[in-house]
């Protein structure tokens, strides 16, 4: 997978947080502008095997864990973590997910009430960024 992304991503810097972390920084980037590679150690979650989706990067097929499911995840962790709320509204933003689509794997695992409440946590994000836009 590196040897893919340092083919694909050229100039991007590549560094190791970790065994299992990695973050690849396109040059000239902002400091929250990153691409994020996490694998596997010891046994993995089997939903990271299971639903894995393939994508292409350049000439690499990749298994790749679903943005939305990811998403579930950042919010089912409830942590008290900013980065997480911010991940989770800026890959909205870029259009990386569908509300529905999060809301429907919440309810695919039971959690309808999580669903709901995912709804109302995008709502009072999409409020904030509002405000935030209106006191520029």
């Amino acid at each position: 997978m590196l040897r893919a992304l340092r083919a694909v991503a050229g100039d991007y810097a590549v560094e190791e947080l970790d065994p299992s972390h990695w973050i690849a920084v396109p040059p000239g980037a902002e400091p929250d502008e990153r691409v994020d590679l996490l694998f596997a150690t010891g046994d993995p979650e089997e939903s990271a095997i299971e639903l894995a989706v393939r994508k292409k990067c350049g000439s690499v097929l990749a298994p790749v864990f679903p943005v939305d499911i990811l998403v579930a995840c950042k919010f089912l962790a409830e942590r008290d973590d900013a980065k997480d709320w911010l991940d989770i509204y800026a890959l909205h933003r870029r259009g990386a997910y569908d509300i529905r689509d999060v809301v429907r794997r919440l309810r695919q695992m039971g959690l309808r009430e999580d669903g709901e409440r995912f709804v109302a946590f995008m709502a009072s994000l999409e409020e904030m960024s509002r405000k935030k836009r209106e006191r520029k």
